[in-house]
Parts: C-alpha cells; structure tokens; sequence
C-alpha cells in the first residue's frame, strides 16, 4: 500500500483545515456567517420570482389554452434566441410526418 495520501484524504483535510480557519477567525467568521445569510435571501428571491413565473405560465396556458409543456419551449426559444433553428426542426417533423398521412380511404399517400 501507497505511504501517498489520496486524493479523497487530502481534499478532507483541505475542508478540515478551511472549517477550522472559519470558527477560528472571528472576523472570517462574520464575514462566512454574512455571505451565507445572502446566499439565503438570494435563493429566497429566486425561489418567489420562479413561482411568480409558474403562475404567469399557468395563467397564459389558461388564457391561450396552450399546453404548459409546449408554452415553456416557446419561452425558452424566445430567450435563448432559438426560434428559427426550433422552427427549422418543427418544419422537418412536419414533413416527415406528412409521409405518413392518411388519404381519404384510409391508405398512406406514399405506398410503397
């Protein structure tokens, strides 16, 4: 056996070593206890705003009668500037489906 620590072993030391000069150090502690009650009210902002979406969503989806699911790609095509490449790829589903479109008798437009 290895006398070298492992990675695992040297990494728990590490956060060891950072806790203790955390509760060690009044001033690093204060400033520890301030950033985390931060990240707290940040995550609390986060958390109101994204059910503050989800009700927005569930009121257009009830105006527009639009699956939520569907409503959330239009919005995410939206924002991350994807309308034409999703358009693109909606267009080509469509056609590929047209192949298995019915006629009037019931028989596939394209036999084989």
């Amino acid at each position: 056996m290895s006398t070298q620590k492992s990675l695992f072993q040297l990494a728990e030391e590490n956060e060891n070593k950072t806790f203790d000069e955390i509760i060690g150090n009044q001033d690093v502690r204060n400033q520890f206890v301030k950033q985390v009650e931060y990240l707290a009210q940040e995550k609390a902002k986060i958390t109101r705003l994204q059910d503050g979406f989800k009700g927005d969503v569930d009121a257009t989806h009830e105006a527009f009668k639009i699956n939520k699911s569907e409503l959330n790609k239009i919005i995410d095509s939206v924002l991350k500037d994807k309308v034409e490449d999703n358009l693109t790829v909606a267009i080509r589903l469509a056609d590929t489906l047209e192949l298995f479109k019915h006629n009037v008798d019931g028989e596939y437009v394209n036999e084989w």
